[in-house]
This record gives C-alpha cells, sequence and structure tokens, in this order.
C-alpha cells in the first residue's frame, strides 16, 4: 500500500485509539516487520523532525531519532527542554513554541507532563500542515508504547488474540496502561485485563470503563503470585517515584509493591512471556535474563520497527 494511501498519512498521532481498527494496526505490523528486514532508506530525505522533549527519556528519544535517520531524515532537539530551553524559562505557551518550531521542521515529537500537551500542539502543527508524535503526555497516554506492546504480544505469542495479560505495579501513575488498552481493547479478540497493584495504585476508572465498552473481561488482584499459571504475559510497571509529592509517600509503598521474583519465574508456562516498557527495576529483576520467558530485551528490539513504521507512515513521500 502506497504512503499517500495511508490513511494516517500527514496526520499528527495523539491516541494509540487512532490504530483501534483490526485491519489498519495489523497492517501497520507487516509494515514494521518489513522496517526490520530493509536496509536504511532515503524516505525522509531532506525531511526534519524535532525531538521536543520537556521529560528526561532515553529509550524512547533513541527509537524517534533511530527511526528518522534510518529512512534519510534528521531528528535533533534539546535532551530536557524543560530546563535548558528559553522556550520554557520566559514562560511561552506549548502553543506559542509549535508556532515557532513549525517554521523550520516537518515533525515534532513531543513529550510532555501535561496530559493535554499532545493534542494541543497538534492543533497548532496541523495549521501548517505539520505532523505530531505525541511521545507521551502526562500520565495520560504513550501511543508509541501502546504500538510497542501490542507488536510485542504479536510477535511472541503469534497474535494478538486470545491472551491473558496481567499489568502490575503503579497502574494508576503510568500512561502506558492506557494507551496500550485503548489499542488492544476494541482489536484483539478474546483477551482479558488482570490488574495486579496495591489500593493506592489501582487502575483508573476511565481504563475499567473502557474495557466494559469493549465487552473485555477484566479482574483486580493484590498479589502476584496469584495469577502464575493464569495469565499468559506479566506486563510490569515500575513505581513512578517522579509522580508522588514526597519521597516518604513513595517509600511507604515500597514494601509491598509487586515485584516478580525468581521463584515466581520458575513456576511460569513454557508460553508464559514477561514484559516491561522499560526502565526497570526490582518489579522485574536482572536474575530473570536468562529465561526463555523473558521478552523485554525483544520488546524494545521490536519497538525500533515500530518508530521507523510510524514515521514511514505518517512522512514518507
Amino acid at each position: 500500500m502506497e504512503n499517500h494511501y495511508h490513511p494516517l498519512h500527514g496526520k499528527s498521532i495523539t491516541s494509540a485509539k487512532q490504530f483501534a481498527e483490526r485491519t489498519l494496526l495489523l497492517d501497520f505490523f507487516e509494515r514494521a516487520d518489513l522496517c526490520g528486514r530493509h536496509a536504511p532508506s532515503q524516505k525522509l530525505a531532506d525531511k526534519i523532525v524535532k525531538v521536543w522533549f520537556y521529560q528526561a527519556s532515553t529509550r524512547t528519544r533513541d527509537l524517534i531519532e533511530t527511526a528518522v535517520h534510518r529512512l534519510g531524515g534528521m531528528a535533533f532537539g534539546p535532551s530536557d527542554a524543560a530546563k535548558v530551553s528559553s522556550f520554557v524559562k520566559t514562560g511561552e505557551t506549548i502553543e506559542d513554541t509549535m508556532h515557532i518550531i513549525s517554521c523550520h521542521a516537518d515533525a515534532v515529537a513531543l513529550r510532555h507532563p501535561e496530559d493535554d500537551a499532545g493534542p494541543r500542539a497538534a492543533k497548532v502543527l496541523e495549521q501548517y500542515g505539520k505532523v505530531l508524535i505525541d511521545a507521551g503526555s502526562g500520565t495520560y497516554e504513550h501511543p508509541i508504547q501502546g504500538l510497542k506492546d501490542a507488536y510485542a504480544f504479536r510477535n511472541e505469542f503469534g497474535t494478538i488474540d486470545g491472551i491473558k495479560i496481567a499489568i502490575y505495579g503503579d497502574l494508576r501513575n503510568n500512561r502506558v496502561v492506557r494507551s496500550q488498552i485503548f489499542l488492544m481493547a476494541p482489536v484483539a479478540q478474546d483477551i482479558e485485563y488482570i490488574f495486579v497493584s496495591q489500593d493506592e495504585l489501582r487502575v483508573a476508572s476511565d481504563i475499567t470503563d473502557y474495557l466494559k465498552e469493549h465487552g473485555v473481561r477484566y479482574r483486580e488482584h493484590d498479589r502476584l503470585q496469584d495469577v502464575i499459571g493464569v495469565a499468559d504475559a506479566f506486563y510490569g510497571l515500575r513505581l513512578q517515584k517522579e509522580a508522588f509529592e514526597s519521597a516518604e509517600e513513595c517509600k511507604a509503598l515500597m514494601p509491598g509493591y509487586p515485584n516478580f521474583t525468581l521463584d515466581m519465574a520458575l513456576k511460569l508456562r513454557a508460553r508464559d512471556r514477561l514484559f516491561h516498557p522499560g526502565p526497570r527495576g526490582p518489579e522485574l529483576g536482572t536474575n530473570l535474563d536468562q529465561l526463555p520467558q523473558f521478552a523485554y530485551f525483544r520488546q524494545a528490539r521490536g519497538g525500533y520497527h515500530i518508530g521507523e513504521a510510524l514515521f514511514d507512515i505518517t512522512l514518507s513521500i
């Protein structure tokens, strides 16, 4: 399928919901497969992508820059705009910043601490025919990670259907939960979500409402060990320390935080898999790395193919 016929060509990507149509998503995965097999190209020759991150990032930023460079484009910008940018220090709005950046960029990859930053930035850029790629907005969404997760499920299980997915850890503050479910719930068939967390970190009600709306089963548990032998995919989340007002509040949650232990891992079935969006902590320890069920690094490698496919469909000529 030629890029100019792709429904998302020239469109901003601000939500995983934009891919929540089965044929569209599976075709996108096929494009990612091709990106993984092909040598670098010049599909984005003369294209400039500004990587404008108001929060520190290593994995997503590297994914974006690598994807654009492999497609022949240029990707650059401040590593932490909140600290070094005069745009921020002078109190300039995200809208005004996008007006300025649009003068010399074909697209902007944005990460921002405010939940609505992506749609706000996209509204400005689209006035100039430019594209916004949301690389994480507040605690609300991270559509790139949602695509990476669904792609990893397909690669590990051979399908996105019929999977029981246990997400454990800080469900309240982690934006990747929402994007993954916004993508999977309308598209995948016969799936179930199992949420494992402390009471203070329970999944948000808008997420469970979305699952109900799409007829997806879910349940909640307090103990990770109770779902061994039940879930197929175990998706760990770190405690989002930056989301808490005090270090004491965060520290109080650590003793009861669900960590996947080696004892638990030894009870896994051959088909079970361990995932994590990164960076990981004790919730998915390094003593699990040699297990065949450990999919963390394979998940990360597949993410680079997703990044390349994303810029291919939105920007390539």
